[in-house]
């Protein structure tokens, strides 16, 4: 008698009869890693020498020492500042309630506050072209 398993061959299907070789995917995954390995090793040295290259082109780092002419130049503080506040709002209340020369070849001078408020209020504004107005020269 025959087994059940010899009944279930069908003809008309076949299956490959060669298998995939594995010598050239085996080249080709040496190949791979040889390649990756090269480039790797390309950019490494890449790398190093833009390294070396980037800190070549940087000025060299300064002294830790401090000379005059190496000085900070920040900010520099008021020992005593009342006294320059003093000072200068004497110079401001004496150019505001003194005579002086602004421009003295143009004749221009600077009169006390209180009589400037006078003579504008009894003077009016002065009147400006309206072309000075519109070239922004009416001061």
């Amino acid at each position: 008698m025959s087994a059940p398993h010899d009944k279930l061959e069908n003809p008309e299907v076949r299956f490959e009869v060669e298998d995939i070789r594995a010598t050239p995917v085996l080249k080709f995954l040496v190949a791979l890693a040889i390649t990756c390995v090269v480039v790797a090793l390309l950019l490494v040295a890449f790398f190093r020498g833009m390294r070396s290259y980037v800190a070549s082109l940087q000025p060299p780092p300064p002294h830790m020492k401090f000379e005059a002419d190496r000085a900070p130049s920040g900010p520099m503080l008021q020992e005593k500042p009342a006294p320059d506040l003093a000072a200068f709002r004497a110079t401001e209340d004496a150019q505001l309630t003194g005579y002086g020369w602004v421009d003295q070849a143009q004749g221009r001078v600077h009169i006390p506050l209180e009589d400037a408020m006078r003579l504008l209020a009894e003077r009016g504004l002065p009147r400006t072209a309206p072309e000075a107005v519109a070239a922004g020269k009416g001061k």
